[in-house]
């Protein structure tokens, strides 16, 4: 259907005009039926306003195919329901060889379940290929459009609406002989009343020879738009990214934000702090340093993106957008890696995402309306949309790395229960086992109650849950490709690199602390018992992999690669054998000694679970610092990212240790293997 071509400006104009959706399957049998489990990775909700008006001789091609589960009212379908989940779709075909292509619509619309004249029709478009006899899945994000109200003046009942969208075919696949073009009711009140003929087709060429009219890229190749207007600028990378500076962006959650980084490993004794600390300003990222640009995110020092260096040398700008706490959608105060603003309809976006799309995050599974409001706070995704239009001209981001997906897992509540469990089959009286000399030398624990077996083990099992974990992070994925392209980045002129976790505790067998007793997490904080550590690493982490994998996978796209972490902790992973707390007989006397890095642990201890009842912080120690990688696991980490980075031509593999001791840089030996 269109020419193969790689970084000419043409190419990056096709590429960049693209807002798809995810959905793919086969549309033609009903709704259509997502190939990456029903995720529709929705665009910001920028109105794209089209003016309206067909010049003679430009009459456009009607649909070959038309189908609507909208209400049936005098031969149009109104897309007015409750659910908001109502939509229209015609499929076209033999459209036009290579380039742009204008889509006409002319409908009717209305405000509130009254039906009130004199409304625009708001609404989320989507494309994609069409083929003889079946419909490929949508490229990329949906593009929110708003069309204005048309009627001519003097007319009693002003319900029409009009206007044209033109978009390209550059990035859709060769074999397609068409296309097919779906709308989907908002979550506003606007009702929408569609037919066979609401939507033409017609020759770009045809468009333009109209006098005064006016045609719009969609938003994605937009560097600045407004609610009522959209001002279309694009960028041409090429050889003028490559020429500019390099910049890696991390986006994402606590493993890749920095959480624990202020300590070198761990200690006996809270008194005994000091031996760990790194300075308590570790976190402090606002400009001056006296401070956190965002009050939790705990974007460390040693943050695992500031690479500082290529392996060749060259100097590597980072940015580091993550934030603890996050999911892949804003909630709480946290931004999610998405694209919620303050701007109005910013809280709209997020709940078409996850409320009109049905995936719903693990706390609120089973709750509706659910409550995915921005409330103020900048999602992820948006802040990278923002750093792209402020270094435009000025560096070329040629890697985005994205940590995402453990949050929506609820993983910090599983473990916070596997804790609970442990700590619950105590009891200060002694059970003896068994006696020497008429002296207890064993006693048993009350009882064995496993978080694996617990209710809230479903979400890292069932597939219900794995799929819905699935469809939010590849939405969250397609969103920053999206960002990326509408600023003129191609596929060839970045790569994103998503990383897995590592494990942070051992298998049962490499504890140095015994499942009976108070000490593995009075001593160790690592209070899990030898079935849950096990079930940890066999069962919960890998299908956590396995669901991140097959996100990636599902975008299809040949810019994005893996950074497996699975290992990359082994035999310094927390309580494990061989490794030891600071300050004791076995352990480093401090962080700054030397060796210090080959027996302390990598992750935090799981401090602030004191009993069945709640977690709080113990000064100066966070509570949810807990099981993340420290100071030396977020370097380690590091050395694997500039690794990966492979001097700007990005890579993915396994991330796993390569000896003892520090580089010339400081950080861990690691390797990336295949």
């Amino acid at each position: 259907m269109h020419r193969h071509c790689r970084r000419s400006p043409a190419c990056v104009l096709a590429a960049g005009s693209l807002l798809i959706a995810a959905c793919s399957g086969n549309p033609a049998d009903g709704a259509p039926a997502p190939s990456d489990g029903g995720t529709v990775a929705a665009a910001a909700p920028t109105p794209l306003l089209v003016p309206s008006g067909t010049a003679a001789g430009c009459v456009g091609d009607a649909a070959e195919g038309f189908l609507s589960d909208g209400d049936l009212v005098d031969d149009d379908y109104w897309l007015a329901d409750w659910n908001y989940l109502q939509y229209a779709r015609w499929v076209f075909h033999d459209t036009v060889d290579e380039g742009s292509f204008v889509l006409d619509f002319e409908m009717s619309a209305a405000y509130s379940d009254e039906r009130l004249p004199g409304s625009p029709a708001e609404f989320w478009l989507t494309y994609g290929a069409a083929y003889e006899s079946d419909l490929g899945p949508a490229a990329d994000a949906p593009l929110w459009v708003e069309l204005p109200n048309s009627t001519p003046p003097g007319q009693p009942a002003d319900y029409a609406v009009a206007g044209t969208v033109t978009l390209n075919t550059g990035a859709l696949p060769h074999s397609a002989d068409g296309i097919w073009v779906r709308i989907d009711r908002p979550n506003y009140d606007y009702q929408i009343a569609v037919n066979e003929m609401s939507v033409t087709i017609r020759d770009p060429a045809c468009a333009g020879s109209e006098e005064g009219s006016e045609t719009t890229l969609p938003p994605s190749t937009s560097s600045t738009t407004t609610s009522s207007s959209t001002t279309t600028t694009t960028t041409e990378p090429g050889t003028a990214l490559d020429a500019l500076p390099p910049m890696v962006v991390s986006l994402g959650d606590s493993y890749i934000s920095g959480e624990a980084g202020r300590w070198a490993g761990n200690v006996d004794w809270l008194y005994e702090y000091l031996l760990v600390d790194t300075g308590a300003d570790a976190y402090n990222d606002a400009p001056g340093g006296q401070s956190e640009q965002m009050a939790g995110c705990h974007r460390s020092e040693s943050a695992a993106v500031g690479i500082g260096r290529a392996e060749d040398g060259t100097v590597v700008v980072s940015r580091n957008l993550a934030c603890s706490g996050a999911r892949t959608y804003t909630n709480g105060g946290k931004p999610g890696v998405d694209r919620c603003t303050s701007a109005t309809g910013a809280t709209e976006w997020n709940r078409y995402q996850y409320q009109t799309l049905q995936i719903p995050g693990p706390v609120q599974r089973g709750t509706f309306p659910v409550p995915y409001d921005c409330n103020g706070v900048t999602g992820q995704v948006e802040s990278l949309r923002q750093l792209l239009e402020q270094v435009d001209g000025q560096y070329h981001i040629e890697m985005v790395v994205v940590s995402i997906g453990g949050n929506n897992f609820d993983f910090s509540g599983i473990v916070e229960q596997c804790v609970k469990d442990f700590l619950a089959g105590r009891d200060w009286d002694m059970h003896c086992a068994a006696h020497v000399f008429g002296q207890c030398v064993l006693w048993w624990p009350v009882s064995e109650d496993y978080c694996s077996d617990d209710a809230i083990a479903d979400n890292v099992t069932t597939t219900d849950n794995l799929t819905l974990r699935q469809a939010e992070i590849t939405a969250s994925l397609r969103d920053i490709r999206t960002v990326m392209a509408g600023a003129g980045y191609t596929d060839d002129d970045w790569t994103m690199l998503v990383n897995t976790y590592p494990s942070p505790i051992p298998d049962s067998d490499e504890f140095r602390y015994i499942e009976t007793g108070w000490s593995r997490q009075t001593t160790g904080g690592c209070g899990f018992w030898d079935e849950d550590a096990d079930w940890a690493n066999s069962v919960a982490l890998p299908n956590i992999t396995a669901t991140i994998r097959s996100a990636v996978a599902s975008l299809g796209a040949p810019n994005v690669e893996v950074l497996d972490l699975k290992d990359a902790f082994l035999d310094r992973r927390l309580c494990e054998d061989d490794v030891y707390h600071a300050g004791t007989l076995l352990g480093a006397l401090s962080w700054t000694t030397p060796n210090a890095v080959n027996l302390s642990e990598w992750v935090q201890e799981i401090r602030g679970v004191l009993s069945e009842g709640g977690a709080i912080d113990v000064p100066p120690f966070d509570k949810n610092e807990s099981f993340h990688p420290n100071y030396w696991g977020q370097l380690a980490i590091r050395s694997c990212i500039r690794q990966a980075y492979n001097n700007g031509d990005p890579i993915g593999g396994r991330c796993v240790r390569a000896g003892n001791g520090l580089t010339n840089l400081g950080e861990p030996k690691m390797d990336v293997v295949p």
